[in-house]
């Protein structure tokens, strides 16, 4: 099932986005098939894999450009929506490679060989570390998930992922980089904390923040090289310096906020960081 989200056209952002939201909210409760084409763009997101990541579909109105962030698996119903639309997938984009964000990517990039794979150059070399996720979790986690793998195939099959299979990027991103998708600029922000590599994108009034900044709290930091608290601290708070308040933050997991709401609620900032994938 398909969520709808809008991208609000520059002029009517700070008119309309408020009351938009809450509709916003709303709708990502709901399955929905359309679009509202009035917009420059649209974001649509799929829940995939074990671990429920959204994915998301952005592409520009009208001339269909599109990009893809964090293929976490079967994504079916984005991929009818990229076919019935006539959508030209020009890059895919990864938040960070933990296998729940990466584990549909290899076969995302033999359906669209010409679209550009980034991912940060931090994240790229830690794709080692991750396979040796039970070398490096403290042993009581690992114990933890070996358990839990040992009760769900499903989640065993994410922890086994082959991440030779993901081949090599076509983009090494860093912090203020700008990638152009039609008319919009992608601006990638490097936010280390979650992992040492996170990226999060900023297209129009949209913020993907992969595992960095969720509704109320932040990612989890205990993962080694991740940075821990200190550093997702700091990212976030950058992203509240630099972005406007209705910018909406779209997370790998769970519902959309806006960067006001978690200005003023957010109790990971500063805190313990929440429970997160």
């Amino acid at each position: 099932m398909l969520n709808l989200c809008v991208g609000i056209k520059p002029l009517a952002r700070t008119q309309v986005v408020r009351g938009l939201l809450t509709s916003l909210l709303l709708a990502s409760l709901i399955p929905l098939t359309g679009c509202q084409s009035q917009y420059d763009y649209v974001v649509l997101r799929q829940v995939a894999g074990v671990n429920q990541t959204n994915v998301y579909l952005l592409y520009v109105v009208p001339s269909g450009a599109a990009a893809l962030f964090d293929v976490a698996g079967p994504i079916d119903s984005l991929l009818a929506e990229i076919d019935q639309k006539g959508l030209q997938v020009e890059y895919v984009f990864t938040t960070h490679a933990h296998p729940d964000h990466v584990q549909g990517l290899p076969d995302l990039r033999d359906r669209y060989p010409h679209a550009l794979w980034g991912v940060s150059h931090e994240e790229y070399e830690d794709l080692s570390l991750y396979a040796r996720w039970e070398e490096e979790l403290p042993p009581e986690e690992a114990a933890g998930m070996k358990a839990a793998a040992e009760q769900d195939p499903a989640f065993a099959e994410m922890l086994a992922f082959d991440f030779t299979g993901l081949g090599q990027p076509d983009l090494f991103l860093e912090d203020g980089q700008v990638h152009r998708l039609g008319d919009l600029q992608i601006l990638t922000f490097l936010t280390p904390g979650h992992s040492r590599g996170s990226i999060c994108y900023h297209a129009g009034n949209a913020l993907f923040s992969g595992d960095v900044l969720f509704k109320g709290r932040v990612g989890s930091t205990d993962f080694p090289k991740s940075g821990g608290l200190e550093a997702i601290t700091s990212s976030v708070r950058r992203l509240y310096e630099i972005l406007p308040e209705e910018t909406v933050v779209y997370p790998g997991h769970g519902d959309f906020t806006d960067i006001g709401t978690e200005k003023r609620q957010n109790t990971g900032v500063g805190g313990d960081p929440g429970e997160s994938p």
